[in-house]
């Protein structure tokens, strides 16, 4: 049934469901790794998603896993987790319950005084809860009998009287009591107080609750009157135990006892039949377990088949994985390979730019070079231009009246101001020459400035000729103070310059 599941369709929750299904189908055949391991896997997805009801079942299950294989440790862990969530869900009984399952394991490794910390620790979680006291009566029982194995006979007579105590106190089933009564009778065996042995053998079967169970104290009570050596008796509760009961095992051992019992007597006959008989009680429960180990050996061969179909179904979902991987792969280095080819492409291009930007800037770099060597010879050509028209101020007659313009008759004045007094001819001449040198500098200058008197544009004629501070002031018979005052009024009131680092004269040469 479970063999038929195909787990690559069910979901996390359903697989693990799944998973400690098929942990608890192996634990029954007794295949405890695999068992362990499809119960951890259901057990970690568990506590991830904080299933605390699958949660319990699994860790109980694995607790019992390791209980079986002999692995205290790990059962005392598992234990350990499942008190802690009883705590917090303030469970006394399961409290007490995990508490006592700790204590086993650890009486199971010799550590008797934890052991018997852990068990007192489940008595405490369940004594002042009345719907718990069969629980209590119970581990008063167990605590009993773990003081017996350590052959501390009162301790072991106390918690024995306080299960008893316990019991009585509740609507008690007979078959707890008859057990109780059955291992104080086994203890006071062990100490060789036959007597009371016997009485409490005989309470016991008073108490037994079934007649299934009767075999069991029968032999009990017959191994008391061996002790006590009344064969008599013995031989009448071992035949009771041959005709009644169902257990091969209790079968064969009243057998053995009875054929013991024949051979002291000297019956040898009966003791080699009662020996017989014990032989093919034996043969036949061998026989039978033979016969259940090979049920074991198919149904885990069985359970191995499903297992390897489970591998073999895990196997060619991982090569459809790695498929599709390798596939995903493929098409990852088919877009790597375009990407690339594409960046390089786009660097090539970038460097054809870059080359180009280059040649570019070679170029403009050429015309640059070209336009400063037009840029010189404009400069020389203007530097002779400017000495051909000093030559040609030099020429007009009015230069003869203006000294700075006459270049080679220039001396340095020194004291008294010399008046330069100029015709309106003179004017004339000075204003037409003006124009023509510097492409109508008087017409354009009127045009662009109406404001400006003929006294103005005498004025800015004289100063783009560049003539000095001294033949200015010589000219209008001013100082040379009122030529620079005269020279700013027409800065700010008739040309509107409001920069201050421009002079009138850079102005004018520039217009």
């Amino acid at each position: 049934m479970l063999g038929s599941i195909r787990t690559s369709r069910l979901s996390e929750s359903e697989s693990a469901d799944f998973h400690r299904m098929k942990a608890v189908y192996h634990r029954l055949s007794m295949r405890w790794h695999e068992a362990d391991s499809l119960n951890t896997m259901a057990l970690n997805f568990y506590r991830q998603v904080d299933d605390t009801v699958n949660l319990k079942n699994t860790l109980l299950l694995s607790g019992m896993i390791y209980v079986f294989t002999n692995q205290p440790d790990r059962a005392i862990e598992r234990f350990s987790e499942l008190e802690r969530i009883a705590y917090l869900e303030n469970d006394f009984g399961s409290q007490g319950h995990f508490n006592f399952m700790i204590a086993q394991r650890y009486f199971a490794k010799n550590e008797y005084g934890t052991a018997l910390q852990y068990v007192r620790r489940a008595v405490a979680n369940v004594s002042n809860q009345d719907d718990l006291q069969t629980q209590l009566a119970h581990y008063y029982r167990e605590i009993g009998r773990m003081y017996a194995r350590l052959n501390a006979v009162d301790s072991a007579f106390l918690y024995y009287q306080k299960a008893l105590n316990v019991w009585f106190q509740q609507e008690h089933s007979d078959i707890f009591i008859s057990r109780l009564f059955s291992d104080i009778s086994q203890l006071h065996l062990s100490n060789e107080a036959y007597k009371q042995a016997l009485d409490f053998a005989q309470k016991s079967i008073r108490y037994r609750a079934h007649r299934r169970d009767a075999p069991f104290f029968n032999l009990t009570k017959a191994r008391v009157f061996i002790a006590l050596n009344e064969t008599d008796s013995a031989k009448r509760y071992l035949n009771r135990v041959i005709q009644s009961s169902r257990n091969r095992y209790l079968t064969i051992a009243a057998y053995q006892h009875l054929a013991e019992i024949l051979d002291v007597e000297g019956d040898y006959k009966r003791a080699f039949y009662t020996a017989l008989n014990r032989m093919d009680f034996f043969d036949f429960s061998r026989r039978d377990v033979e016969h259940r180990f090979f049920i074991q050996r198919f149904t885990e061969m069985q359970l191995e088949n499903e297992n390897n179909m489970l591998k073999l179904a895990k196997r060619n979902h991982e090569f459809a994985l790695l498929s599709a991987v390798f596939a995903i792969m493929m098409l990852a280095a088919v877009f790597l390979f375009f990407v690339l080819r594409a960046k390089k492409r786009e660097k090539v291009r970038l460097l054809l730019q870059r080359e180009q930007e280059l040649k570019n800037q070679a170029t403009i770099a050429e015309q640059e070079n070209r336009l400063l060597k037009q840029e010189n010879e404009l400069i020389l050509l203007y530097e002779k231009s400017a000495t051909l028209r000093e030559s040609l101020f030099r020429r007009l007659a009015v230069s003869e009246k203006i000294p700075s313009l006459d270049t080679a008759n220039v001396q340095e004045k020194k004291g008294n101001y010399t008046k330069i007094a100029l015709e309106k001819s003179d004017w004339k001449e000075l204003v037409e020459t003006v124009d023509a040198v510097f492409n109508g500098f008087s017409s354009r200058l009127s045009k662009a400035y109406p404001c400006l008197s003929p006294d103005d544009i005498q004025f800015c004629c004289l100063l783009k000729i560049n003539v000095s501070m001294q033949d200015l002031a010589d000219i209008y018979c001013i100082s040379k103070a009122g030529i620079t005052k005269r020279k700013m009024r027409l800065k700010k009131d008739k040309f509107h310059i409001s920069d201050s680092r421009l002079d009138l004269n850079e102005f004018l040469m520039m217009f």
